[in-house]
């Protein structure tokens, strides 16, 4: 937990405290206030972003880019 200008830093989040009696409560009990469950599930493997090798987006794009007028 680290303190940056009265800004509170929990499970990658930043959380802004009224007071140290407020800071406590969260502290002792911070799975009420910042559940540890995800609250998205991760869209499947095929279809997150991946990196392309330079092999592959010229397979893609096989025609060079024409800025035709410009």
């Amino acid at each position: 937990l680290l303190n940056i200008n009265k800004f509170f830093f929990c499970i990658g989040r930043y959380y802004r405290m009224a007071g140290p009696k407020e800071l406590q409560q969260f502290l002792d009990d911070s799975e009420h206030f910042a559940p540890s469950e995800p609250r998205k599930i991760l869209p499947a493997p095929n279809c997150r972003p991946h990196r392309r090798t330079e092999a592959e987006t010229k397979a893609m794009f096989p025609k060079p880019i024409e800025f035709a007028s410009y």
